[in-house]
């Protein structure tokens, strides 16, 4: 048993489970890419698209990435698509309905198939989280041969730094998120 898992069964929690953390590479593939998502979710044939799946809540670095998105999307026609739950949503969906063009907030996608069209239909994935330790979102992301962009710490930091298919960002530099991908 992993040492989280003893440690919660040493407090008492009664049902614990490992779970293996890692990405089916045969679901979350290139040969999922499907131009009709784009389609169904109200592509432009001149929109980049640069997609976000997860939590969506503050500490997830989302108030950057939506701070950097006009300049972005005034150079590069660039969508942020955003998929998945959480406390900002509400307030993600009034800025999609001020900015359509712009931003697309889409519900948490419990079936992993069609998650994994969206990801190999997508043009960029973006991790914004300073705190995230293991990035799973991103490594489906990858392996479904999307070009990453992230902010510079903790796990994706480490996941990126080497990456010619990716790059990184300063945490909290909203200029350093557009630079990456305005000649994409």
């Amino acid at each position: 048993m992993a040492a989280g898992a003893d440690n919660l069964v040493g407090l008492g929690v009664p049902r614990t489970a490992v779970v293996p953390l890692g990405v089916d590479t045969d679901l979350f593939h290139p040969a999922r890419r499907d131009p009709a998502w784009k389609q169904e979710i109200g592509a432009l044939p001149n929109n980049r698209w640069r997609c976000m799946w997860g939590r969506l809540s503050s500490e997830k670095g989302l108030n950057l990435v939506v701070e950097a998105l006009p300049a972005l999307h005034a150079v590069t026609r660039v969508r942020l698509v955003l998929i998945g739950e959480g406390h900002l949503r509400r307030r993600l969906e009034r800025a999609a309905r001020r900015r359509p063009e712009m931003l697309t907030v889409l519900p948490f996608e419990p079936d992993r198939a069609l998650l994994a069209r969206a990801y190999a239909s997508a043009d960029l994935f973006v991790a914004p989280c300073p705190f995230e330790t293991f990035g799973l979102a991103a490594l489906e992301a990858m392996a479904s041969g999307l070009p990453v962009v992230g902010v510079g710490a903790a796990g994706i930091g480490r996941l990126l730094e080497h990456a010619d298919w990716g790059r990184t960002y300063r945490v909290g530099d909203a200029a350093i998120v557009r630079a990456p991908c305005a000649s994409s």
